[in-house]
């Protein structure tokens, strides 16, 4: 995926003296405790560019005991790509308003910092997303902990700027963007069928791939793990036997689609294991809000946009 970057100067501070052109120790923060920088991460864009803001600020505000909120990490990176400090699950809120994180004790340079922005549960970096070899920028890692298929509302994304420290504390504000797309999975005329489970499948998505497989070449959001391989990855499932109506609807967010994704919608019971209901393709956008679908009242299958 392409990174996007954006340099922010921190404009130079000026000692002035009656008795010395020099600034004392008291003066110059970078001979005492160093800089600082502030990090402001707006939130609510990710989600409402999924279409999932709605929805996610009534799941936290139904949240009784806390456990879920909307969290940021944040890896600061010198000009070499070594870490230089770290701020985990920080902010955590239970709606969509902006987080203020502070990094402090920073001496002038050239930084990279990576803003990193999940749903987490009780401060930790999330149910479905794990962070790993942060130590260099080269090297991170984020990836879809158990499986492909993550609930929409556990979305998560990232944020790649560049700034300066130039004697002087710094400001900056990030905007992360989508790791991955929302699809919305429904099915209707459920009456119809006996399946009792139904999986939305693709052999093509990069999200999917086993963990000795991974590519290391590839860049942040695209260097995972799942436990899931091979073709025909699961990358969302329905659990028909669970109490239900005729007609079921879910979103899932998929780590990384974007491309023309080739489907599959299959079936399991206890006579069939993965029967085939129908195929079709997606092009999809990396952030994008997509639909798949069947109806057994007239045996058709949808591929588009949400209706």
């Amino acid at each position: 995926m392409t990174k996007y970057y954006q340099t922010f100067a921190v404009a130079a501070l000026l000692c002035l003296s009656l008795v010395s052109t020099s600034c004392s120790e008291e003066d110059n923060p970078a001979e005492s405790e160093g800089y600082k920088i502030t990090v402001t991460v707006n939130t609510a864009d990710m989600y409402e560019q999924l279409g999932l803001a709605d929805e996610l600020t009534a799941s936290l505000a139904n949240e009784p005991d806390e456990e879920y909120g909307v969290g940021v990490s944040l890896y600061l990176y010198d000009a070499s790509g070594n870490l230089v400090d770290s701020k985990d699950g920080e902010g955590i809120r239970h709606d969509l308003q902006p987080i203020k994180v502070e990094m402090d004790e920073l001496e002038n340079g050239l930084y990279k910092l990576l803003v990193v922005q999940n749903v987490t549960y009780e401060g930790e970096e999330g149910l479905y997303l794990d962070i790993e070899k942060e130590d260099k920028f080269d090297t991170f890692e984020m990836w879809n902990r158990y499986m492909c298929e993550v609930p929409a509302t556990f979305a998560f994304g990232y944020k790649v700027v560049m700034l300066t420290i130039n004697d002087g504390d710094a400001e900056v504000t990030v905007t992360p963007d989508p790791a991955g797309s929302v699809v919305e999975f429904s099915l209707e005329g459920l009456d119809k069928t006996d399946y009792g489970d139904i999986f939305l499948m693709t052999e093509n998505v990069p999200a999917c791939i086993a963990p000795d497989d991974k590519p290391e070449e590839l860049d942040i959001v695209s260097r995972y793990r799942t436990f899931f391989g091979g073709p025909n990855g699961e990358v969302a499932h329905i659990d028909l036997t669970r109490e239900h109506g005729n007609t079921v609807k879910e979103k899932f967010f998929i780590m990384n689609m974007a491309g023309k994704i080739q489907f599959q919608i299959t079936g399991m019971n206890a006579v069939v294991d993965n029967e085939v209901i129908a195929e079709g393709e997606l092009d999809v956008k990396l952030g994008g809000q997509n639909a798949v679908g069947y109806d057994w009242n007239t045996n058709t299958a949808y591929w588009g946009a949400p209706q």
